[in-house]
């Protein structure tokens, strides 16, 4: 148990080094989501805006090797919009193609495993939420990966 409360404190530690330092939130998100690909088994990762004026789910910045620019959800498709409302993480380790129609055209052939979805909050606003997604070639996140997310 030390060793997990070590490793989540330096990686909460390496990536409030980069938020402090860096002045653009492109440049922090992209180290961030690197040591975050570092620390765990994440294969791609999606920070999801929620853009008020018209209820939907918007692809902020991603790292992946998917492109998913043209991905948008309403407010009350998906598990976007339950994990935005709820202020409640899901994760879904035993994911079934058919849960959502635009992961499932994105990824093709390559079957999505696992998907983590927490939410993008502050005390002050809710912002959108945070995915990652894995697919069969990288293999299930762990309970000590998504404790780590």
């Amino acid at each position: 148990m030390v060793d997990k409360s070590r490793l989540i404190y330096e990686v909460i530690g390496k990536m409030h080094t980069k938020v402090v330092n860096n002045g653009n939130l492109e440049d922090t998100l992209q180290e961030c989501f690197n040591i975050l690909t570092e620390y765990c088994n994440v294969e791609n990762i999606i920070c999801w805006y929620l853009n008020a004026k018209n209820e939907k789910f918007h692809p902020l910045y991603f790292m992946s090797n998917y492109d998913f620019t043209k991905l948008r959800y309403n407010l009350n498709d998906s598990i976007l919009g339950q994990v935005f409302k709820s202020d409640l993480s899901n994760i879904n380790t035993n994911y079934s193609k058919g849960n959502d129609t635009q992961i499932d055209e994105l990824f093709g052939d390559n079957e999505v495993v696992s998907i983590v979805t927490i939410p993008l909050l502050t005390k002050i606003n809710k912002y959108g939420c945070l995915q990652f997604i894995n697919t069969k070639s990288k293999g299930k996140l762990s309970d000590e990966e998504i404790e780590l997310d």
